[in-house]
């Protein structure tokens, strides 16, 4: 659900990013491990800010965090474990790119 609002979604940056976040808080929750959601929660309470400049500023943020959001639901879904650790990094790889790339673009 979270994915296909997210590709949907047109406009309001902070809607986006909160479109973002509550893909990971509920992909958290889905492991079943109480303690990550709780973690996390708080975290991306204080992000919301940063990640809808984000995508204000990276033009293809948000179709990267589509498509490894969709990578990494597949790979839980389909039960492969690496295959979603490893797209999982991947986005957080991207994600830390486009985060520098915003505050390089803010700071000149």
């Amino acid at each position: 659900k979270d994915i296909d609002e997210m590709e949907n979604h047109e406009g309001d940056y902070k809607a986006l990013a909160k479109l973002d976040m509550s893909f990971h808080i509920n992909l958290a929750k889905a492991s079943q491990n109480v303690i990550v959601p709780l973690l996390l929660e708080p975290i991306y309470n204080l992000i919301p800010d940063i990640k809808s400049s984000v995508y204000q500023t990276i033009i293809e943020a948000k179709e990267y965090a589509v498509k490894w959001h969709t990578k990494i639901l597949d790979a839980v879904v389909n039960n492969e474990s690496k295959e979603a650790h490893d797209a999982m990094l991947q986005h957080l790889r991207f994600a830390e790119e486009h985060a520098e790339r915003m505050l390089n673009a803010k700071n000149k």
